[in-house]
Parts: structure tokens; sequence; C-alpha cells
């Protein structure tokens, strides 16, 4: 913990190989974009970011109290062409990981490049609404969006998209799939 990246901007994903996992201590991190796939659906497969626990790292060498504590994202965008296929983002415990949009448009986690096989766990995407009946669009706002890169010729395919125990509120468009096949 003594070495950590202090934000996403610094991580270096020429480091970064399927199966490894990258920790994040509670704190707020700005935007997160992948900058790798994984290879295969498989633990030694796959590439996970997880909010770290004291359960997990608590006796680990530079390891803080308030570590354990929720990872904030203003946004998580899998928006670069062969990045994020074979990825997970796992909070680890219920909102444990949350993603929140202010008023006006915006989306709190995007999938705009073809990618398979993203799972997405314990997370909490929070909009700019406080209750449904309050929601009025004043621009584009989307919890989970993925409206996919037209390439001239299709709109690029995402296919395996896992989304669970996770929570979506607050947006006037609270999940958008388009081109988005085999997901749950």
């Amino acid at each position: 913990w003594t070495n950590a990246w202090s934000n996403t901007a610094n991580i270096v994903w020429s480091n970064i190989q399927p199966g490894d996992t990258i920790w994040f201590a509670g704190g707020s991190y700005g935007v997160f974009t992948p900058g790798k796939s994984g290879n295969a659906d498989t633990e030694a497969g796959r590439i996970f970011v997880k909010r770290a626990t004291a359960s997990i790292h608590g006796s680990d060498t530079g390891w803080g109290v308030s570590y354990d504590n929720q990872v904030t994202f203003n946004y998580i965008s899998f928006n670069t062409v062969g990045n994020g296929s074979y990825f997970t983002i796992d909070g680890q415990v219920e909102g444990g990981i949350k993603v929140s949009v202010g008023v006006g448009e915006g989306v709190a986690l995007l999938i705009y490049r073809a990618a398979s096989y993203i799972t997405i766990k314990y997370v909490e995407l929070a909009g700019p609404c406080p209750t449904a009946a309050a929601c009025t669009q004043g621009g584009d706002n989307r919890g989970l969006s993925t409206v996919t890169y037209w390439n001239g010729s299709f709109r690029e395919q995402i296919t395996n998209l896992l989304f669970q125990n996770s929570k979506i509120h607050g947006f006037c468009n609270l999940v958008w799939w388009m081109n988005t096949d085999d997901s749950i």
C-alpha cells in the first residue's frame, strides 16, 4: 500500500496481466477507464478491479483502517478500442463502489466499444434525481449505457455483460442497452 498508484491515470497498464487484481482503497478516484483486456472467462484470464477490505488486506504493510471504505468514481468508461473484455469490477460489499452523476446530463457507466465478458457487481450507480417523480430530462442522463460505436458499417457488439448485486437509481434512463446480447 505504500507504493500504491495515487489515481487511475497512474495505472501502468503494461504491467497488468490477465489474472491480476487492481485494488482500490476507500476514496474518490475520478474517471476509471480500463486500459487492457483479459484473455478468457476464467479467474486466470480476467482482469479484476476490486474495493479493498480489511478482511483481505488488514494485515498488509502500509494498510490504513480508512482504506476499508466506499470507492467512488465520477465515471466508468469502457471506451477504448480493444480494452475491457474479460474484465470484472467488484465493490465486494453492497455499494462498495459508487459512481455519482450530478445535475444535467451524464452517464455513470458507459460501455461504448466492442467488448465481451464484462462483470459489474456490488456497484451503485447514482443519478441526480432524488425520486422517479422528480426526474426530468434536463439533458441525457443514464445509469448503465451500452450505446456502442458506429464504425461506418455497423455498431460494435457487446456480449456477455453481467450486472449483479448492484443498484441503479436517480436517472431518467436507468438502463440503455443497444446491440448488447447474451447479457444479464
